[in-house]
């Protein structure tokens, strides 16, 4: 199961494998979501045991959390493609490469969140760039 948490405002879901997003999350139609629940503004909203990527800079706004590990997650499953400004890695054993696709679809590696980190992203050149993004299993990556 690749899980994954999106979450805008104050409601969030957990989604399976590719899952289908609605830009009102009231009308979304998930089949079986797993989780719903309040996330608050900042970098402590990621929780313990995942990796957050944040809209903004100043970690607010729409936040995608992540968990699973061994795959690469393509940003545009929760059209979040070139949205990223901030990241807080809560995973405690394992890194994560963030890329960005190139014209052709090659990945150019980005940054690496190493356990425990966390980055704004703000006038860089990764700001808004990161496509897609691979949580190490093995926490060799970083």
């Amino acid at each position: 199961m690749h899980a994954a948490v999106f979450a805008t405002g104050a409601a969030a879901s957990a989604l399976g494998p590719a899952p289908e997003f609605a830009a009102d999350q009231a009308a979304a139609n998930l089949a079986t979501p797993a989780v719903v629940e309040s996330v608050a503004a900042g970098p402590d909203s990621c929780p313990d045991g995942w990796y957050c990527l944040f809209e903004n800079a100043d970690f607010t706004g729409r936040v995608l959390k992540f968990k699973d590990g061994e795959f690469w997650q393509d940003l545009d499953q929760w059209r979040f493609r070139l949205q990223a400004s901030a990241w807080r890695n809560r995973l405690h054993d394992r890194g994560v490469q963030n890329t960005t696709q190139l014209a052709g679809g090659t990945l150019e590696f980005l940054w690496c969140a190493a356990p425990g980190q966390s980055g704004s992203l703000a006038g860089s050149a990764a700001d808004n760039v990161t496509t897609h993004l691979y949580i190490d299993p093995t926490g060799t990556v970083c």
